[in-house]
């Protein structure tokens, strides 16, 4: 917020950020409250109140704190908290926007003007008329401008909570941004002001003096509405078309990932299917190999019973059958059978596979 002493500045930001944060009231001396930058950061935004520059004393010191608020660079809403005579622009005012704007000269005509305690009676042709006067001395015309009306229960009350109308709250939102780099910032000139004030001052004086040239402006003014209200319903045209490709896009998105989603859990299905199968197979695979291991173990008790039956009618000159196939387990390092063991009787397991290399040679038993 810029303006000069007394413009109502820091009332509207407290307005806005909902509490009193920013010293407002009634000045004694008419240099205003606000002598030097004040911040306030709330909801991630920063909102900054700025000193004035008309009175004299304080305009140097006010003018280094209005370049360093422009100097933290980023991101601004500009707004020009101005106030109007009867109809009649201050020239104070225009020279204070003039000054600003040719320091920072990034910002263009992306700014905004808030006509503050204005009359109720203030209608949209008044304001094309004082937009027309301001914009007569300025280097970057705008067409952003609102009459915010007075508000007498807060007036010369000092640090008041004041309740923004809600056209106000939206103007301000919907102001139009401008990014500003900090080294692209100059000094305010302000020990020209009294120089521009006396030539705005005749400017305004010319519009004032000549009905025809002021209406002539305020047409150019108008002429100047219609066609950003042109050029802004191509963008909203264009803004819809955009938006409705990228609806457009993220419904056939949707649905693809929708699509793959339902192909992935078929997929998640089969493999749990599979895997339950498996499970199932390995558990009566597990199941068989007991039974097996079972009838193995009975089979092998059988035999060893077998072989005890048969060690009562032994004759150890005979051949243990077993032996022969070298299946016998009283046999070993300490013979316990009581059948003969000997190499002959063996079958030679090389020969049966079909490659015994020792021939008749070897001590095994060759079976023909």
């Amino acid at each position: 917020m810029i303006g000069n002493p007394g413009a109502g500045k820091s009332t509207i930001l407290n307005g806005l950020i909902g509490e009193v944060k920013f010293k407002s009231g009634y000045s004694k001396n008419g240099s205003g409250i606000t002598s030097v930058l004040q911040e306030v950061m709330k909801n991630g935004c920063r909102y900054i109140d700025t000193p004035g520059l008309t009175d004299i004393e304080m305009r140097k010191r006010a003018a280094q704190e209005i370049t360093a608020a422009l100097k933290k660079g980023g991101r601004f809403r500009i707004f020009f908290m101005v106030t109007c005579e009867s109809g009649r622009i201050k020239s104070e005012d225009a020279t204070t926007m003039k000054l600003v704007l040719e320091a920072a000269k990034e910002i263009k005509n992306n700014y905004s003007i808030i006509v503050n305690k204005a009359s109720h009676r203030v209608r949209e042709d008044d304001l094309k008329v004082l937009l027309a006067k301001f914009n007569e001395g300025l280097p970057h015309p705008t067409l952003n401008i609102f009459a915010n009306p007075k508000d007498r229960s807060i007036d010369d009350v000092d640090d008041k909570l004041p309740t923004l109308h809600p056209n106000l709250i939206k103007f301000i939102g919907t102001g139009p941004p401008v990014t500003i780099l900090s080294e692209n910032v100059i000094e305010i000139q302000a020990d020209e002001f009294e120089k521009i004030q006396a030539e705005l001052t005749k400017k305004i004086q010319l519009l004032e003096d000549d009905r025809e040239y002021l209406l002539k402006r305020v047409k150019e003014t108008d002429e100047k509405y219609a066609e950003l209200a042109q050029q802004m319903a191509k963008q909203k045209e264009e803004a819809d078309k955009e938006r409705e490709r990228i609806s457009s896009y993220l419904a056939e998105e949707k649905q693809s990932r929708q699509e793959l989603k339902e192909e992935f859990d078929i997929i998640k299905r089969g493999l749990e299917k599979q895997i339950e199968t498996l499970q199932e197979e390995a558990n009566s695979r597990t199941d068989q190999l007991k039974s097996l291991i079972a009838i193995l173990e009975r089979e092998v008790e059988s035999v060893d019973e077998s072989i005890d039956e048969e060690y009562k009618f032994f004759d150890s000159k005979k051949p243990c059958k077993y032996y022969k196939w070298g299946r016998c387990k009283r046999g070993g390092e300490v013979n316990n059978c009581p059948f003969r063991h000997d190499k002959k009787d063996r079958v030679c397991i090389s020969f049966m596979k079909g490659y015994c290399k020792d021939g008749n040679e070897c001590p095994f038993l060759h079976p023909v």
